[in-house]
């Protein structure tokens, strides 16, 4: 399975056992929402994945996604909202006891809402319509129901309800927590801007650690800047339904056809990663049996070319994220069968080490060879990807961290070695682990090296 899987831990999965039976189901990446739960549970949730990580000898991801500037509401009972229903929204108010009065912890002034607004939760699958305002109080109609959570997302259309910077207090302190931690990835959320990223990253100097940064795109105000926050960012995570939820009716036909193609071409053409998380998948959030329509928007993600999908409620709090997991990776091994991505060609302006790179996948298509790359950063892998090899990318690296990294990335399979390998050094790891076989063929190639200057070397060998 060349897309890779990646699970939210939360109350039903952040157990040792469970973790390791849903890398075993084909999870090549964890996420932590670091808005729920205490510092210690994840301080756990770490210790098990690295203790996984070290038995297995394989490289773990563990992808924490922070605050950021994404409203919440606060805490409440547990509520199914149906369509018709009547609710009041108060603004300024930490939690509610009361399943139809929503707290919305910051004193926003309810002067920039509107009668018959739309106010979002929950990711925007609950919908409520403005009826009447009061000074501190909204009272609405659900419009599309479903069940709220404490600590929701909430959002309205067309509108910015507060004007929060990128990362918060709250979140320096979450950062500075997760860089005494083996931490990754961090994933900032609703990034409308490169300055966003300029942000987060000034502030992650200080500690002077190579963490890489994930861009949560989950609003359309982003899409004109998306080249612009990619090339600031390590990756890309696009919130289809977020975005889509942000939109009026009649614009969702174009986001249907034209937004995920948009996405992936920018993520492609600056060499990063570009993650997605679908649709909440009800059926395999409640059930064991996925329905035929979450299964068709699997496959579809598939075929698309996103580097990974990250699940989400599905592991997180679903009665089984084993199953959850087992199913998304068969539905995604039969999608990668009978689909064939569409070849992305080099273009003109591409650096010359991506032209090698697209050379490079040519010949090891012909020749049906596997490619075993040594790379400092996971750049070479990701020009290499990039073109979406049929053939398996072996990408080795020097740094856990770029091992990692590279575990995010579309038909990469990392490999750690302590040392820089030479040529030699990666066929006798491919050996070793059974990843090559005699009378196979193999591509070996570096990245760009300082010590051998901007030159790329390339070997073929039948083993």
């Amino acid at each position: 399975m060349k897309i890779k899987l990646a699970a939210t831990l939360g109350p039903s999965s952040s157990n040792l056992k469970t973790i390791y039976e849903m890398i075993k189901a084909g999870v090549s990446a964890f996420r932590i929402n670091m808005v729920y739960g205490s510092l210690d549970e994840k301080d756990q949730i770490i210790k098990s994945i690295r203790k996984i990580e070290d038995e297995l000898e394989e490289p773990i991801p563990i992808i924490a996604e922070i605050k950021g500037r994404t409203l919440r509401i606060g805490n409440m009972p547990e509520t199914r909202l149906d369509p018709g229903e009547k609710v009041v929204l108060e603004f300024g108010t930490e939690r509610s006891e009361e399943t139809h009065v929503i707290p919305v912890p910051y004193e926003i002034p309810t002067r920039i809402i509107s009668p018959n607004d739309r106010i979002l939760l929950a990711d925007g699958r609950i919908a409520i319509r403005v009826d009447d305002i009061k000074d501190f109080e909204v009272e609405g109609t659900v419009i599309d129901g479903g069940i709220l959570r404490s600590s929701a997302r909430i959002a309205l259309r067309r509108k910015s309800l507060l004007n929060l910077p990128p990362i918060t207090r709250e979140d320096e302190k979450i950062i500075d927590f997760l860089m005494k931690r083996d931490i990754d990835i961090l994933m900032i959320p609703d990034v409308l801007d490169p300055s966003d990223l300029e942000v987060v990253r000034s502030f992650l100097d200080t500690y002077k650690q190579d963490v890489r940064i994930l861009a949560r795109i989950e609003n359309a105000e982003a899409l004109p800047k998306l080249e612009a926050i990619a090339e600031k960012s390590d990756g890309i995570v696009f919130a289809k339904e977020n975005i889509e939820n942000m939109l009026v009716e009649e614009e969702r036909p174009i986001s249907d056809m034209f937004l995920e193609d948009l996405a992936i071409r920018v993520a492609l053409k600056t060499l990063k990663p570009i993650l997605v998380v679908p649709p909440m998948l009800e059926s395999l959030v409640f059930n064991s049996k996925i329905k035929r329509s979450d299964a068709v928007i699997l496959a579809n993600l598939v075929a698309k070319g996103f580097d990974g999908v990250i699940l989400c409620s599905e592991t997180a709090i679903g009665n089984d994220p084993i199953n959850a997991v087992r199913t998304v990776a068969k539905i995604a091994s039969e999608a990668e069968e009978h689909i064939e991505l569409s070849e992305l060609k080099a273009d003109k302006d591409d650096p010359t080490y991506v032209k090698f790179n697209r050379g490079l996948v040519a010949l090891a298509n012909m020749i049906n060879a596997k490619i075993a790359v040594y790379t400092t950063y996971g750049r070479t892998v990701l020009a290499i990807v990039r073109f979406r090899p049929k053939i398996t990318v072996y990408g080795f690296a020097n740094s856990k961290r770029t091992s990692r990294y590279l575990n995010v990335i579309w038909g990469a399979k990392p490999i750690y070695t302590k040392s820089m390998p030479d040529f030699e050094t990666m066929k006798k790891e491919l050996i070793k682990r059974n990843l090559a076989r005699s009378g196979e063929n193999i591509v070996f190639s570096y990245g760009w090296r300082p010590e051998i200057g901007p030159k790329q070397q390339v070997l073929i060998e039948t083993l």
